[in-house]
C-alpha cells in the first residue's frame, strides 16, 4: 500500500520566500519507500525500535509521578518523554507479563511499594528497592496474585 503523498509549501507558496522545500526530492523518497514495500520498511525499523511493528502502548511522560497507571491492552509499553516516576500499574484481570522499553533520552523509575498507588497495584523492586530504568533499557515484570503486586525481574 503506497504512503500518502503531500506537497509542502514555503511560507507564502511563491517558491521565493522562507525555506523552499524540494518537493521533487520528497517525492523521490516516497517512491523509494513504496518500492521497498512495507516488509522492507519494517525490516529497516526493527533494529531501531523493537516494539514499533508489534502491538504496543505508548506512555509519554511529562516528568510527573504516575500513580495507578491503567494497564494497556498490550504487554509491550514504549516509554518516552521527560523522566518520571511510576508507583503502580492497575491490577490486571489475570496474571501476566509486561515488558517496558524506555526510549533514547528518557528514563523511568519504578517506586518500590510506594503508598501513592493502591496496595495491589504496587511494585516489588529488585532487592526491595526502587528500580531505575535508563535510556534504551527494558524491564520485564509480572503480576503475582499470591503477593498482590507487580514483581520486577532482573
Amino acid at each position: 500500500m503506497p504512503i500518502t503523498r503531500t506537497a509542502i509549501q514555503d511560507d507564502d507558496g511563491s517558491g521565493k520566500t522562507g525555506t523552499v522545500i524540494d518537493n521533487a526530492w520528497k517525492q523521490e523518497l516516497y517512491n523509494q519507500i513504496d518500492a521497498a514495500g512495507l516488509a522492507g520498511l519494517q525490516a529497516a525499523l526493527r533494529p531501531i525500535n523493537p516494539f514499533v511493528l508489534g502491538p504496543h502502548s505508548d506512555l509519554a511522560q511529562t516528568g510527573a509521578t504516575i500513580h495507578n497507571w491503567p494497564l494497556p491492552a498490550t504487554n509491550f509499553v514504549f516509554v518516552s518523554g521527560t523522566p518520571g516516576l511510576l508507583t503502580g500499574i492497575v491490577e490486571p484481570p489475570d496474571s501476566g507479563t509486561v515488558k517496558i522499553f524506555v526510549s533514547l533520552g528518557s528514563s523511568m523509575t519504578f517506586k518500590h511499594q510506594d503508598a501513592g498507588s493502591a496496595t495491589r497495584n504496587r511494585f516489588f523492586g529488585v532487592g526491595y528497592a526502587d528500580t531505575v530504568l535508563g535510556s534504551w533499557k527494558s524491564q520485564t515484570m509480572f503480576y503475582s496474585t499470591g503477593i498482590g503486586g507487580w514483581v520486577l525481574l532482573t
